[in-house]
């Protein structure tokens, strides 16, 4: 966000269709970056029971660390430069990958704790 701030952009006309897929890519990297903080931070919660798990946490707050600089990074080189580095699809998929773990990790985390 704060490379947006700095970076006013006014993408119109055939830039926006030159840039949609590395913009969805890069909205969906958010959506499940926000996505899997959200969790780290509810499963932090735990931490002082024998439900959590440090390895999964931890390998998630890395990926969300990743995935931030990965972003900035995207956001800076199609304002800046105008062009496209980075192909999100593999971070993407790792984000869901280990969003999914959270998740699973969490909801049978939860209802044993009350």
């Amino acid at each position: 966000m704060s490379a947006l701030k700095e970076n006013p952009v006014s993408i119109a006309g055939t830039l926006i269709e030159k840039f949609q897929q590395p913009l969805d890519q890069l909205n969906s990297m958010i959506k499940i970056t926000l996505e899997l903080i959200q969790y780290i931070c509810e499963l932090t919660l735990l931490s002082d029971t024998e439900y959590y798990k440090e390895d999964i946490v931890s390998m998630g707050v890395y990926w969300a660390i990743v995935s931030a600089v990965a972003g900035y990074i995207q956001i800076n080189l199609i304002v800046d430069n105008g062009e496209v580095a980075l192909e999100l699809s593999h971070l993407i998929s790792n984000l869901s990958q280990i969003l999914n773990d959270l998740m699973h990790h969490y909801t049978i985390c939860k209802p044993q704790i009350g």
